[in-house]
């Protein structure tokens, strides 16, 4: 009899939990959907929307922008989605949203770069049926201001019941765009004119550039390797221009750049473009010019001393 009951106890908690188990469940599902097309968006649709939404990203980490083809499973979620948050000018953005219109046609498609005016990047004639916009518009604290501008707006039309809270929201990630804003216009002031250029595989930061009084110079133009007669030129522009400091997006491989660092006597540095974490990726990339001139200061001490 003992047996018996502790078995029937035993079965009355599996049901109770798998009873619990389908309404956390069913409450996950019931949350609305909430498409981006890459993970920096989500820091800014995140902060003002908390757990109202799942938020999809579109392109995932390590995943190239260029060449990325949704899945399945994306396409039939994005039937069901809220709305879909477009960052502008990525090459993933010109190929398919057409097809993601044609396969949702009553998705809301809202456009982070509304306002923003695009950067265009070095072209030959040669290169001229290439697209020439830089599309990193979010790495620039101008922009981000914009693109959370646009974010909060578009939030309070697709839930209006939650417009001051939103807007409330909105104004703390304001804030937090503005401190990363001052902190990186100190940190650029302190750095060495030297330190104020760099060279970089793929040139992600021309926003973030202009925007600190930097100065990007491209190895890989058009996400091409390049050839020997314009590596050589690379070199040459690095040796002439004293560039201590390479860039180089994590995804993508250093062999080369360390090769050229050894002739220029510079540091190599991991930047994180695609990185969700909006605020330390941007703080990062002036982090790395400060760390390479710190590290040629300290080495030419120790030769003084030597």
């Amino acid at each position: 009899m003992k047996r018996n009951y502790t078995l029937y106890t035993c079965l009355l908690v599996i049901i109770y939990s798998l009873v619990l188990s389908g309404c956390t469940s069913k409450h996950v599902s019931d949350k609305k959907i909430i498409f981006v097309s890459i993970a920096p968006q989500r820091y800014f649709v995140q902060a003002i929307t908390k757990d109202d939404f799942r938020i999809y990203t579109m392109i995932g980490p390590g995943e190239n922008p260029e060449t990325y083809d949704p899945s399945p499973t994306q396409m039939v979620l994005l039937a069901q989605a809220k709305a879909y948050f477009r960052i502008g000018y990525i090459p993933f953005e010109t190929s398919w949203m057409h097809r993601i219109q044609k396969n949702a046609p009553t998705l809301p498609i809202y456009d982070m770069s509304t306002g923003i005016v695009p950067l265009k990047l070095h072209q030959s004639e040669e290169d001229a049926h290439h697209h020439n916009i830089d599309p990193h518009i979010w790495l620039s604290c101008k922009n981000a201001q914009k693109i959370a501008r646009y974010t909060v707006d578009a939030l309070c039309q697709l839930v209006p019941e939650k417009k001051a809270l939103y807007t409330q929201r909105y104004d703390s990630l304001n804030n937090e765009i503005m401190r990363v804003d001052r902190l990186i216009q100190k940190q650029v002031v302190q750095l060495p004119q030297a330190y104020k250029q760099f060279l970089i595989y793929h040139p992600a930061l021309s926003y973030y550039a202009e925007e600190y009084g930097l100065h990007q110079i491209e190895i890989a133009h058009l996400g091409k390797s390049p050839t020997p007669s314009q590596l050589q030129s690379v070199i040459d522009t690095g040796k002439a221009n004293d560039i201590r400091v390479i860039l180089v997006q994590e995804e993508f491989d250093k062999r080369q750049a360390k090769s050229i660092a050894g002739m220029l006597n510079a540091s190599v540095h991991n930047i994180y473009p695609l990185s969700e974490d909006w605020s330390n990726s941007m703080l990062h990339v002036v982090h790395c010019l400060q760390k390479a001139a710190l590290s040629n200061s300290q080495t030419k001490e120790e030769k003084k001393n030597e």
